[in-house]
């Protein structure tokens, strides 16, 4: 706060100098894992960059806080989001989870007196957060403008997201936003826009002048071409919004919303340099191909990039604008519990193949031999026991991530049993059960049960995707399977299912330049499919005791630094006396 008061006291010398000031202010006090925003055109269609980026992004998922901005001003719309960026980790980051922790750990409280407060805490923290950048960005602009650096006042859209684990266990996600940057949720197969934008279109639709459906073509048409005559005037004007933080009002009449999550959820914001040119569709397209966030978050914005590079002779909805976007896939735990387990963290997804494996493989072999010589020699002084403990914790490390990327080519391998709206068996139960949706993120089926005539309405479970589909009568051995078969000459290859007829199973490979077929009994082929179910099973519990052999050696690495480092001042001691 005290950089604040001085860069307002103090004379601007240009504005380079001030933008410089500002962006150095914001990225030093706001946090961002992901990638950067894209710097836009200076026109649709070219390659000419503009001088300055007036998106701005916060995504700091060990606090559950989410943030896009697009500053909207004509030559000062950086200040604006820079300034909202740092009110909102100021008032939205540590210092709710503080408030919150307080009141969580206030045992007085009951669990329905703890999530009313929480709820109330969080609405409270996001409007001031918004009311205090508003205030910042007038009284900054204020002092450029009395300094002629700039012409017009500074503004900014935002959306913003805390995700945070209520005393029940439940995730809840509170949400805001002003002007047209947007916040998504993506559940299975289905993108719901959970924001509604401040913009002309949407005055028209609260006003009753236009349909919900005539808004959602408004927005979904390819060009103008899709927009019947009588809406062609808001598609025009669909770029107009009616607030903003920093000049429009709008950020002390926000409306603060609450959204309960489920793990596998995926949170997604964007400024309109997305969504104004990618359909909802291509959105969601993106989002499957790509499951890590990073890796989403990058698709996202390349892809929004190269439709402005196009122009509008390629897409009529180029425009050079920048380009934000964040991804956030809903873990099993909230944000504020898994801090208390940071380091328990393992990256969320690979990219990895079978070359790495093997690679992994002879990598494991080589420091397994030294392993045992170390054994052999003695490994007696604690230098050598640390370095031992070091080898074994690597040698853990790679049986991981050979077990993981295993367990998960297999996965890709063989194809979902089930879509949403099956009928399925769960373990323990004889009622049929319905999908609901897949969550990749943790290979687990969202299923649920009608219970009719009670208050619950239906009860939901998730299941491990394996479990589920091995105790149905009918998900065996299925076409686009990818299988490990043995050719007649006894090589083993990888092979794709592609007919079953009459208790034949015909199998094809393209490893070789003129191709390869195979015909086998389904009953065969069902054995081998079964085994590559037992093979995943094996790599899971491969990979879990790694993983709890690597966190032992880490323990015990520590423990022995740390008596060497007594052994150490003892000595010094000793020498000393």
């Amino acid at each position: 706060m005290e950089q604040s008061r001085e860069r307002q006291i103090e004379k601007p010398k240009s504005l380079d100098d001030e933008f410089n000031k500002i962006d150095q202010e914001f990225r030093e006090k706001t946090t961002n894992v992901g990638e950067q925003p894209e710097l836009g055109l200076r026109k649709s269609g070219s390659r000419e960059r503009k001088d300055r980026c007036e998106d701005v992004k916060v995504n700091d998922p060990d606090r559950g806080l989410f943030l896009v901005a697009d500053g909207v001003s004509s030559n000062a719309g950086w200040l604006a989001s820079r300034e909202l960026g740092i009110s909102v980790q100021e008032e939205v980051g540590q210092k709710l989870d503080d408030q919150i922790k307080a009141i969580g750990d206030n045992d007085k409280l009951s669990h329905e007196q703890k999530i009313l407060y929480i709820d109330k805490l969080a609405e409270a923290q996001l409007k001031k957060a918004l009311t205090e950048a508003d205030r910042k960005i007038k009284t900054s602009a204020d002092r450029l403008k009395e300094s002629g650096l700039i012409r017009d006042d500074s503004a900014t859209t935002a959306s913003v997201g805390k995700l945070v684990e209520l005393p029940n266990g439940a995730q809840r996600f509170y949400i805001t936003n002003v002007g047209d940057s947007r916040i998504y949720v993506m559940r299975g197969k289905e993108i719901l826009q959970i924001t509604a934008d401040d913009s002309f279109v949407t005055e028209a639709l609260r006003k009753g002048n236009i349909s919900k459906e005539d808004a959602k073509l408004v927005d979904q048409a390819v060009g103008i071409d899709e927009v019947p005559d009588d809406l062609r005037m808001y598609y025009n004007y669909r770029n107009i919004i009616t607030k903003s933080v920093g000049a429009q009002e709008g950020a002390s009449d926000a409306n603060i919303q609450k959204f309960d999550v489920m793990p596998g959820d995926r949170l997604i914001l964007t400024s309109d340099g997305i969504h104004d040119q990618m359909l909802e569709d291509d959105i969601k397209k993106i989002m499957f191909q790509n499951g890590s966030d990073r890796t989403a978050e990058k698709a996202l914005q390349e892809a929004a990039l190269n439709i402005s590079m196009g122009g509008k002779d390629n897409n009529q909805r180029s425009k050079g604008d920048d380009i934000a976007a964040i991804v956030y896939n809903v873990k099993e735990r909230g944000p504020n519990m898994m801090r208390s387990h940071e380091n328990d963290n393992v990256p969320e997804t690979t990219q990895y193949s079978e070359s790495d494996i093997q690679q992994w493989e002879k990598s494991y072999k080589q420091i397994e031999s030294m392993i045992i010589d170390m054994k052999l020699a003695g490994a007696e002084s604690v230098e050598e026991q640390i370095k031992l403990n070091q080898l074994e914790g690597k040698l853990s490390n790679h049986d991981y991530w050979i077990s993981r990327v295993t367990s998960e080519i297999i996965s890709s391998e063989l194809p979902l049993r089930h879509k949403e709206g099956d009928s399925v068996k769960v373990e323990g139960s004889s009622l049929d059960w319905k999908i609901s949706h897949y969550i990749p993120q943790n290979e687990k089926y969202f299923v649920s049960l009608d219970v009719p005539n009670q208050n619950e309405g239906s009860i939901h479970q998730q299941v491990d995707r394996i479990k589920l589909e091995e105790i149905q009568s009918d998900t065996l051995v299925k076409l686009d399977d990818i299988l490990p078969i043995k050719t007649r000459s006894g090589k083993e290859i990888k092979m794709t299912v592609a007919t079953i007829e009459d208790g034949v199973v015909t199998l094809i490979s393209w490893d070789g330049s003129d191709g390869y077929s195979e015909s086998l009994p389904v009953d065969v082929v069902n054995k081998i499919y079964k085994q590559r179910i037992q093979d995943k099973k094996n790599a899971e519990s491969r990979q879990k005791e790694a993983l709890k052999v690597y966190k032992n050696t880490e323990k015990k690495k520590a423990l022995l630094i740390k008596n060497q480092e007594n052994n150490a001042r003892t000595a010094a001691l000793n020498s000393s006396n």
